[in-house]
């Protein structure tokens, strides 16, 4: 959304050997997960770079994970595969014993600790529940005296979840839903990960606040029951409706 209110190039890499930095135009924004290093922060400024962070809840970090890794291998090359991959969730739910492996695994901890080391650095960030309760003020904090190409409210509007699902292939545009941790995590699991990033949460400013007794029977029934809505929306999207009548800059 920041690219296209400026009207500037957009990508999204695993690492920096994939774009020939020379070739790119004056202004751009690419999508980028990697830890803050004194190489990269060298390289940022030789580049003239400004870092922007996206920092969300840990909790839903992990549960967007697991849906995600299903239709995304390419998830194994996140931080070149530092820690590990993915492949221990695949075909899992929140109540099978290997999320709660992965959540506290040294994979999760390296995916979880990029929004933190580059928060902990002072760098610029915004937080996902806030571009979802109020997507336009949220952009327009981070576009003061930026020139604009296209009216921020007619931006958000062209990237409501909706419209990204009809162009979208991996399934990545999932429930767009702060807090969705809360009928899909125990509370007794998400004291033992809160516990485990304890360092991580508090960094963030976040919390395992309301978090419920919820049964492995009930987290089960909850995640199917969001997994079998979701794919019951793909269909009806997809599904041709006879209608005869006329209608009248870096982000880590």
């Amino acid at each position: 959304m920041l690219a296209a209110t400026l009207g500037i190039f957009e990508t999204a890499i695993h690492d920096c050997s994939e774009v020939d930095w020379c070739a790119l135009p004056d202004e751009f924004v690419i999508q980028m997960h990697w830890n803050r290093t004194p190489d990269i922060l060298s390289f940022l400024a030789r580049q003239r770079i400004q870092p922007i962070g996206i920092v969300r809840h840990p909790l839903d970090v992990l549960v967007s994970i697991l849906h995600f890794c299903t239709y995304e291998p390419a998830t194994a090359r996140w931080l070149a595969g530092q820690g590990g991959s993915e492949a221990s969730l695949i075909g899992s739910s929140p109540a099978h014993s290997s999320f709660l492996d992965y959540a506290l695994s040294q994979r999760a901890e390296a995916l979880l600790d990029v929004s933190a080391q580059w928060v902990a650095g002072g760098y610029a960030h915004m937080r996902y529940e806030d571009l979802v309760s109020s997507p336009v003020s949220t952009l327009q904090k981070f576009l003061h005296g930026q020139r604009i190409s296209r009216p921020t409210q007619t931006v958000v509007r062209d990237h409501s979840l909706e419209a990204l699902r009809q162009s979208n292939y991996n399934n990545h545009f999932w429930r767009g839903q702060p807090g969705i941790w809360r009928s899909l995590i125990s509370e007794s699991a998400a004291q033992q990960i809160y516990a485990h990033h304890k360092r991580r949460f508090d960094l963030l400013g976040y919390s395992i606040k309301g978090a419920a007794r919820l049964s492995p029977q009930e987290v089960i029934e909850n995640w199917w029951e969001i997994n079998a809505r979701r794919t019951h929306e793909r269909t009806l999207a997809a599904e041709p409706i006879w209608n005869p009548s006329p209608s009248g800059n870096l982000a880590f």
